[in-house]
């Protein structure tokens, strides 16, 4: 069984919660509450359980979850230089295990080319259709893209609509605030 560490930090952005395993980060999310956090890691654990080794406990004074800025300080840090617009490439360890128990082949095609786009670059949903060799599956992309464990560090906020309009984020609606602000961050302004 692995220890999942959880640190949360405020930004203008609103509240960012980030999951990590002794092996690297395993999510970020953004706009939420550390209630809808931590139910968020128990289901995308849960099913999986047998492919993770992580296990949860829903006797919470046994769980295996504990909130540690300290586990998490470079992640956390760069998270931070990131968002004031100090940090152009992240440096992070990345759990292999989100990705791949928890995404299709065609999901994990998808995030390895949003995670090529460079910072103060877009790409259009109909790009990365193409570049997988599945013109015309658009949709497909941006549901794949909606799966994202890990935002802002595997970019997908630099993804448009081809006629350069900003387009969904996080597969809801309200968040295209956010989409927008860390476009803006990067020095590009979307609408």
């Amino acid at each position: 069984m692995e220890n999942i560490y959880i640190s949360n930090t405020t930004s203008d952005i609103g509240e960012i919660f980030i999951a990590s395993s002794d092996k690297g980060l395993i999510k970020v999310a953004l706009d939420c509450s550390k209630e809808d956090f931590i139910k968020s890691l128990e289901n995308q654990y849960r099913s999986n359980s047998y492919k993770s080794k992580i296990v949860f406990n829903y006797n919470r004074n046994n769980s295996k979850i504990y909130f540690s800025d300290d586990k998490n300080k470079k992640i956390l840090d760069q998270m931070k230089s990131y968002l004031i617009g100090d940090l152009k490439k992240f440096n992070i360890d990345i759990d292999r295990i989100t990705i791949d128990t928890k995404l299709t082949d065609f999901q994990k095609e998808v995030l390895n080319l949003v995670k090529k786009i460079k910072y103060g670059k877009v790409k259009s949903y109909g790009q990365i259709a193409k570049e997988i060799g599945k013109p015309g599956a658009s949709r497909a992309v941006g549901n794949a893209i909606s799966k994202n464990p890990i935002p802002i560090i595997i970019p997908c906020h630099r993804v448009i609509k081809s006629d350069g309009s900003i387009g969904g984020f996080g597969g809801k609606a309200n968040r295209v605030d956010i989409k927008r602000r860390l476009l803006e961050i990067e020095g590009l302004k979307i609408f």
